[in-house]
Parts: structure tokens; C-alpha cells; sequence
């Protein structure tokens, strides 16, 4: 495996220059680019070798915060930029549910290689970049956490760790397409939870929309042997929270989608769902 990696490196040269350079770990080899963010972090790419491809992944260094940023997956304009460097450099991910989560691209060519590397180390780039440089709205963003980290606890808590998923993509090929909470069923079936918040009425009426758009999907998508349930779990106790306004939009989504509307001062509600 190590005179394949290399043969990697020494093509890498080749396609490049010499300033890249590269470490030999038990299992792959990391090749550190020249390249450097605006976090001033040089960019790595790990290489290795599983059923005949060869692997380029980011190492889980996007989503450990290695390059001086987490990203906020929850915003939603540093994830549309996510998903269109994802789409336009064909970068793929392991399954959300994994504790190893990265960004990777593969081939079975060993010629192609250097390729791949440049486009993951643009990607990586692009994407720690637009991280950096988001602009957050602190009060949208402190409503947001709060209420997720409490959504998210009472989940564990009730369901337990194990049939409880969060950020739960939709499938294979909608991973783009997530849902904040996913809890399996003992008869196999999935339960879908979209949490709808938001610091002011803009805020809120944006993420009832986000929710309308994915579980109109899901409702296409998945039939009804595998989804039992799709819950929205509205925070009516948000600061953006005005019943008079988003009236009509909730009651859409809801009959529209066949989603069962769950208040978080109302929890009671979510628990009696389950002993229908």
C-alpha cells in the first residue's frame, strides 16, 4: 500500500510543484497543500485505499472545526454554498449518522488521482472560507441553538440514543435535504421531526417554509411502508412567535402534508402521539 501512495505522491509532484508535501499515517497517506485559508490553516486531503478505489476525503477536518471554523450547518446560506461546491466538484459524504463524518471523492484510475486532490483541496477552500465569513445574526442564531439543543435533549431523552438520529438526510441521494430529527421505530418504520423557530416573524415564517419544502419531498419520496409519522415541532414560545401572522401557513403545511403539529409548550402532545 505504501509504494501505491507513493506512486500517488510522486504524480502529485508531477501535476503540481514540489511545495506539496506529505506524511504516511497506518492507513492512508496526507498530502499538505501549499494552499492556505483565510483561517490560516494549510489545507490537507487524505488518500486511501478501500475495494479497489482510491479514496481522497478531507479527514473530517471541515466538520471537527480543524481549519478554525465550525461550520453552521443550520444556516442557511452557508449551506446553500455547501451544496453547490458540493454539487459542482461532485464531492460526496459519509452518512450522516456517523461519528467519522467527511467530505470524500473516489476513483478507480490511479492517474486521475492528482485530479481529485485538486478538486477536494478547492473544495475544502471554498468551503472553510465561506464558513469563515458568513454573516451570522447572533440574536437568529443564539433562538436557534437554544431551542435545538433543547429539542434535541428531550428527543434523547424520550426515545433514547440509539433510535434517535439528528440531521437525518432524507436518502442516499437527498442528502441535502435534512430533517433535525429522525426517530426509528420498533416496526422499522421512520418518524420524520422538523423543528420550526426563528428569533422574528421573517425568521419563522422562513424556516415553516424550509420545513414545508422538505416534507413535501419526503412525502413523495418515502412511501408509506417506511414513514409512520411527520411531526412539526413549532416553537411557540419564540421570540418571533406571532400566531396571527403565520396562522395560515402552519394550517397549509399541516393539511397540505398530513403533518401533525406538536407545540413546545405543549409537550404532552408530542408524547400522546406515540400511543396512536
Amino acid at each position: 500500500m505504501k509504494k501505491a501512495f507513493m506512486e500517488i505522491y510522486e504524480n502529485l509532484k508531477e501535476s503540481y510543484n514540489s511545495l506539496w508535501s506529505y506524511k504516511i499515517h497506518a492507513e492512508s497517506i496526507e498530502v499538505i497543500t501549499p494552499l492556505v485559508t483565510i483561517t490560516s490553516k494549510f489545507v490537507s486531503v487524505f488518500i486511501t485505499i478501500r475495494k479497489g478505489k482510491f479514496v481522497v476525503t478531507d479527514g473530517g477536518n471541515i466538520n471537527d472545526g480543524d481549519y478554525g471554523v465550525t461550520p453552521d450547518y443550520n444556516d442557511e446560506i452557508f449551506y446553500k454554498i455547501l451544496t453547490d461546491y458540493s454539487t459542482f466538484y461532485e464531492v460526496k459524504t459519509t452518512d450522516s449518522a456517523n461519528a467519522d463524518f467527511a467530505y470524500y471523492k473516489t476513483s478507480v484510475e490511479i492517474e486521475r488521482v492528482p485530479s481529485i486532490i485538486f478538486d477536494m483541496v478547492n473544495f475544502i477552500t471554498g468551503v472553510v472560507n465561506a464558513s469563515s465569513v458568513i454573516y451570522v445574526d447572533e440574536k437568529e442564531k443564539s433562538e436557534r441553538d437554544g431551542f435545538f439543543r433543547s429539542a434535541n435533549d428531550y428527543l434523547k431523552e424520550t426515545f433514547g440514543p440509539k433510535r434517535t438520529v439528528f440531521s437525518h438526510a432524507l436518502s442516499e441521494f437527498h442528502k441535502s435535504i435534512r430533517f433535525n430529527a429522525a426517530i426509528n421505530e420498533p416496526n422499522g418504520k421512520l418518524t420524520l421531526v422538523n423543528y420550526i423557530t426563528g428569533s422574528t416573524t421573517n425568521y419563522f415564517l422562513g424556516s415553516i417554509g424550509r420545513s414545508n419544502i422538505n416534507f413535501e419531498i419526503a412525502t413523495d419520496f418515502l412511501s408509506s411502508d417506511i414513514l409512520r409519522k411527520k411531526i412539526a415541532l413549532v416553537n411557540d414560545r419564540a421570540t418571533g412567535y406571532n400566531i396571527d401572522k403565520m396562522n395560515r401557513q402552519l394550517g397549509y403545511m399541516a393539511s397540505k402534508n398530513d403533518i401533525e403539529m406538536v407545540f413546545w409548550s405543549n409537550m404532552k402532545g408530542f408524547e400522546r402521539l406515540w400511543l396512536q
